[in-house]
């Protein structure tokens, strides 16, 4: 896969102050860490507290262990965070070129070395008598799927042209640091913390997440039932910031945004901010998802959440009470 050369950002960073210095120590930054390195970490990362908000710990801890295979929608997420944003080994961005996208593509589903054989049905005695013939380890795949995968390619370039085409979005992504994955140990709870950041922008004036999703319109993003809320972004989004003021490359000062952008022509982008009582309902919502995670290990985890059971009075929701 060709790479384009190292990206720098066109703005210094500004001075610390000593507030800040002394801040810096709490938290360790691992610009050049590859993503694949930073997943494997054992630390609790933001995926993992949304999940004990929402779901609990014992529900979070399962899907935990149990891992996330990827699929089609995340895989396609990746590669437009590539096209976009300078990655990992020194800031570089995966190559625009077609053929390029398409080979990550492939890597990303698993399928490195591969065969295409006929456009048959893998029943069939055509496909049976061509697999059979093939060495063990290789992905058997059709011409439609090679197609499909030349279009998903072509969907993600585009995808990554309207995010450069949109002047707001454009101006945060591309003079920024980004993909800085930074690890600390939580003082209060003494767990081991990560984050990743997609982007923050060389002043420090905003902290920026990059979202690939069918709900990139106002209504959907940060409308009333909007996947800020329902997923819980605030409680990411506050994370993050704290991560960073914790390692000395934000503030208090520094604003929460995202960039979201449709996977599907014509690919509309929104830029959204949260308001600062956003970030303080998630910062409390992320402190109480340490804190029940801490109590879930020092209880004993799963076998004793399972012995202590879910224990509750119901709590009417409001909607039931004008039935």
């Amino acid at each position: 896969m060709r790479i384009l050369a190292a990206w720098q950002p066109r703005t210094a960073l500004p001075a610390t102050t000593d507030t800040e210095n002394e801040m810096a120590t709490k938290a360790t930054v691992h610009p050049c860490m590859p993503e694949a390195q930073y997943h494997a970490l054992p630390d609790l990362g933001s995926t993992t507290l949304r999940d004990i908000s929402q779901h609990g710990a014992l529900m979070a801890d399962r899907r935990r262990r149990a891992g996330v295979t990827p699929n089609d929608a995340m895989i396609f997420g990746t590669i437009v965070h590539a096209l976009s944003l300078p990655q990992d080994q020194g800031g570089e961005r995966l190559d625009w070129d077609p053929a390029a996208v398409e080979a990550e593509l492939m890597r990303l589903g698993g399928c490195e070395r591969y065969a295409v054989g006929p456009e048959a049905r893998r029943n069939s005695k055509a496909w049976t008598e061509w697999a059979a013939q093939q060495d063990e380890g290789v992905a058997l795949l059709k011409p439609s799927d090679i197609a499909a995968t030349r279009d998903t390619a072509r969907r993600a370039l585009d995808c990554a042209h309207a995010l450069q085409r949109c002047e707001p979005a454009a101006d945060l992504l591309w003079d920024a640091v980004c993909e800085r994955s930074i690890l600390w140990t939580d003082e209060q709870t003494g767990l081991e913390c990560k984050a990743r950041i997609d982007a923050l922008t060389s002043n420090r004036s905003a902290l920026v997440d990059l979202k690939v999703t069918t709900s990139a319109d106002p209504a959907g993003f940060i409308g009333g039932r909007g996947i800020v809320w329902t997923r819980r972004y605030m409680l990411q989004a506050a994370y993050y910031l704290d991560a960073a003021i914790l390692a000395g490359e934000a503030d208090h000062r520094t604003r929460c945004l995202y960039v979201a952008v449709h996977p599907e022509a014509p690919h509309p982008v929104g830029v959204y901010e949260l308001p600062p009582e956003a970030i303080e309902i998630g910062r409390s919502m992320y402190r109480r998802a340490l804190n029940e995670w801490r109590s879930y290990l020092d209880q004993g985890g799963e076998a004793a959440a399972l012995r202590a059971g879910w224990v509750r009075t119901a709590q009417i929701p409001g909607w039931v009470r004008n039935l």
